[in-house]
This record gives structure tokens, C-alpha cells and sequence, in this order.
């Protein structure tokens, strides 16, 4: 599991091989002369790119990604999604790379890789991006490389309203969250936007959901949405006011 590989154990090997068995590591990384480094062709990309960020780990981000794509594609926006950890591989993802078995130094390259052959290939409307951890959780800070270096210019931001510690490797509480405004701004000073916030309604009941939802709608000014309750289907036309003003910011560059 994670940073274990059944490679690198003895036992399992020799049983393995006894039994003309074959070990995959799915999780082992590439060798480093296989990885690419960022090269700044990510400009060259065609598709806009939406990052499904989440105040912290294990918030249910894969999930709703891959909800929003269905949402879009049924309604005629064509979108792909990059995955960026294992399950997301296992689950028949075509273009991404599992980011936390990843060197560091070539994080942003094979994200920039990934987002490049998909829009190559696939020529879509849409890229969505499958965020991994948060911005600011200290055991494993994640997302600015989605906007940074693949160039995402929406955000969708999950949130679990219960939740007031961050998710550390012993969960403790350890860490206190901040609120979520922060983390609009902190999204915004990176030079994205976010569209909406999307809801885990984890240990809540329906009343105090809807209660939750209405105050972050009141409080942010965002659409507030509850993936597993209603789908997808409202944050559609935020998506394509998005891509409209998108496809206008890239006119006006270009005339």
C-alpha cells in the first residue's frame, strides 16, 4: 500500500514466482529519465481547465470530478478528466500520473504532460483536473501546481462543513482549518477563479445539509451544490459560462 511495493518484498516475490504469478506495482514510479520536466508548452493548450480542489484529503474529489464529466458530457460539453492518483487509474482513466509517487521535480512536468496528450488526442471542450489533497493541509500540501503549471483558470472547491481539524497521518487534531473564504482568496491571488463549492455531507443529517448549503451560498456568493444528493446538473451552466468567457479572454488575446 502507498509507498510499500510488493516488489521489494522478498517473501511475496518468491511466493509469486513459485506460482507463476505477476506482481504490478501500480504505484511505482517511473525512473527519472522517464519523466518529464516542465517545459511551458501547456500555453499551447487548447482547453480550458477546471480543478477540482478540496479543503483537505479523502473529501470525495475523484468522485465529483468524474460526476461533473457525465454531468457535461450530457449535456454536449465535451470533457476529459486528468487523474492523479491510483484509483483514478484503476477506475480507467486514459491521461494523468499518480502524483504522490511522483519526484517532485517532475510533479508539474507530467501534470503539463498528461493535460497536453489529452487535449492532443482528444481535442476536448473541457479538461477537468483531479486535485489531491489541499492547499494548505501541512502534512502533504497540494494544488498550486494545477494552477500554476497546468494554467487552471476555474476551481471547484469541496468542502466537508463537519470537518474542523485537518486530516493528518495520525488524525489528531492537530490543525485547525481555517475558513473557507481564505481559501477563495488564496485561490484567486493564484489567478483562478472559483465557480462553486461542492458539499461532502458526511456525518450530516438532510436538515442541517440544506442549513449548511444555504449559509455558504448567503455568506460566498457561489453556488453551493450537494454532488451526492442532487448531482451535478446545476453546476452545467456554470461550466459553460465559464468556457464562454474563456473562449472570449482567448479572442481578444488573439485579435
Amino acid at each position: 500500500g502507498l509507498h510499500h511495493y510488493l516488489s521489494d518484498d522478498a517473501e511475496i516475490v518468491q511466493t509469486a514466482k513459485q506460482n507463476h504469478a505477476e506482481l504490478l506495482d501500480i504505484r511505482k514510479p517511473k525512473s527519472a529519465r522517464d519523466n518529464a520536466f516542465w517545459t511551458g508548452d501547456i500555453l499551447n493548450v487548447r482547453a480550458p481547465r477546471i480543478a477540482m480542489f478540496g479543503t483537505d484529503c479523502a473529501l470525495g474529489k475523484r468522485t465529483s470530478s468524474i460526476w461533473l464529466r457525465d454531468a457535461c458530457r450530457e449535456h454536449g460539453i465535451r470533457t476529459e478528466m486528468i487523474y492523479t492518483g491510483q484509483t483514478g487509474k484503476l477506475q480507467g482513466g486514459h491521461y494523468g500520473f499518480i502524483l504522490d509517487s511522483t519526484l517532485n521535480d517532475f510533479v508539474s512536468g507530467e501534470l503539463e504532460s498528461a493535460v497536453m496528450l489529452c487535449d492532443q488526442e482528444e481535442n476536448p471542450d473541457l479538461i477537468l483536473l483531479e486535485g489531491q489533497s489541499s492547499l494548505r493541509n501541512p502534512s502533504g500540501p497540494c494544488g498550486s501546481e494545477f494552477l500554476c503549471s497546468a494554467l487552471a483558470k476555474g476551481v471547484i472547491l469541496q468542502c466537508m462543513p463537519k470537518q474542523k481539524f485537518y486530516l493528518t497521518d495520525y488524525e489528531r487534531e492537530l490543525w485547525p482549518m481555517p475558513p473557507i473564504e481564505e481559501e477563495l482568496e488564496l485561490i484567486r491571488l493564484y489567478g483562478a477563479q472559483t465557480l462553486a463549492v461542492t458539499l461532502n455531507s458526511s456525518d450530516l443529517t438532510k436538515r442541517e445539509l440544506q442549513a449548511e448549503q444555504k449559509n455558504l451560498e448567503e455568506r460566498l456568493g457561489l453556488p453551493v451544490v450537494c454532488p451526492k444528493e442532487e448531482g451535478m446538473g446545476r453546476l452545467v451552466p456554470v461550466v459553460k459560462e465559464f468556457l464562454k468567457l474563456q473562449a472570449e479572454k482567448t479572442k481578444t488575446l488573439t485579435d
